[in-house]
């Protein structure tokens, strides 16, 4: 069974010169544009050298991380971290330190994420904060998922979806909602999770979709993974409907708003669907698009994943030794 969307929340920094971060003429990834919004942001960056402007631009690039290289989240976090240090500015410094575990995260230590990240959570300029003490709490639900602690991850979901929802917190409970269907199809409940994705479908169409971009197009993908993962029951026509429908929807969206990651994990597991259903042409394309795509982000988590379909792909058609060759030269 193919890992749902989490997302982080789906938030790496060479020399500093004192307040006046000069961040001269080269930024973490710039060689390569990642989208229209983080590629201003890089330019607003570079192109001043007061800090606290500096700051803000750094914040605003670390909650771009979906959409991000490994190396950038963690270069934006800690330069941010440093400013904010110099400005004494304590709310800005933790939500430097949110980039710094967002790191840890996608980098696979969920190891080290869970063993500071209470402590974290206690500080008063995060608790004060609703909307960083959500999205905190929801990268430790986040790291638990990843190491299969499955039912420790429902149950501090089901907390925070208790308080966010008295707080009329509606982001944060969409992405509760979303984790929470996350545990479930992970634990092979699928009716469970299909349900809570569309409790929070049901939110978002009764709002303004387009304030809920990037976790429409999350849930979607992952109603798309629901209905690819009935697949392999008694089959019919609607299961293969619907998992297009879902997948086309998620893409778009992703594609439209320049979601990197959620257009990526579309793009792999409409690629699998197309290959299980015997388009095997338009099926490698896509596995390939959506590889490509990943890499530009990064997350090994999910890399591995894609690589093992895009394997398996190769397997299925019969091109044993390009599987192999393929898993060969990205983990040796």
């Amino acid at each position: 069974m193919r890992e749902p969307l989490l997302d982080t929340h789906k938030k790496s920094f060479p020399l500093i010169l004192g307040l006046c971060l000069l961040l001269p003429f080269f930024l973490p990834g710039s060689a390569n544009a990642q989208n229209k919004k983080i590629d201003s942001l890089r330019l607003l960056l570079h192109s001043t050298k007061e800090p606290a402007v500096q700051l803000s631009h750094l914040l605003s690039l670390g909650k771009e991380k979906n959409s991000l290289p490994a190396d950038s989240i963690y270069w934006y976090g800690e330069q941010a971290k440093k400013i904010a240090i110099q400005l004494k500015d304590s709310k800005s410094e933790a939500w430097a330190d949110y980039g710094l575990y967002s790191h840890l995260l996608v980098t696979g230590q969920a190891d080290s994420l869970l063993k500071t990240i209470d402590s974290y959570l206690s500080k008063t300029e995060v608790i004060e904060d609703r909307d960083l003490y959500y999205k905190m709490a929801l990268l430790k639900a986040n790291a638990l998922n990843r190491q299969n602690k499955l039912n420790e991850a429902i149950e501090l979901q089901l907390q925070l979806l208790t308080s966010a929802q008295k707080e009329n917190a509606t982001e944060s409970v969409l992405f509760l909602m979303n984790y929470i269907g996350a545990s479930y199809l992970n634990l092979n409940k699928l009716e469970e999770s299909k349900i809570w994705w569309m409790k929070a479908l049901d939110i978002i169409n009764s709002s303004t979709p387009e304030i809920y971009s990037y976790i429409e197009a999350t849930i979607l993908g992952n109603l798309g993974l629901y209905y690819y993962n009935m697949l392999a029951g008694p089959v019919s026509l609607s299961y293969k409907d619907s998992c297009r429908f879902f997948l086309d929807k998620s893409i778009a969206i992703a594609k439209k708003y320049e979601l990197l990651g959620v257009q990526a994990s579309g793009l792999v597991l409409k690629g699998n669907f197309l290959s299980r259903t015997g388009q095997m042409k338009e099926a490698e394309q896509l596995l390939n698009e959506g590889i490509s795509i990943r890499k530009k982000v990064g997350d090994p988590f999910y890399i591995l994943q894609d690589l093992i379909n895009l394997g398996g792909y190769y397997y299925t058609i019969g091109q044993y030794e390009k599987a192999g060759l393929l898993l060969m030269k990205e983990f040796h």
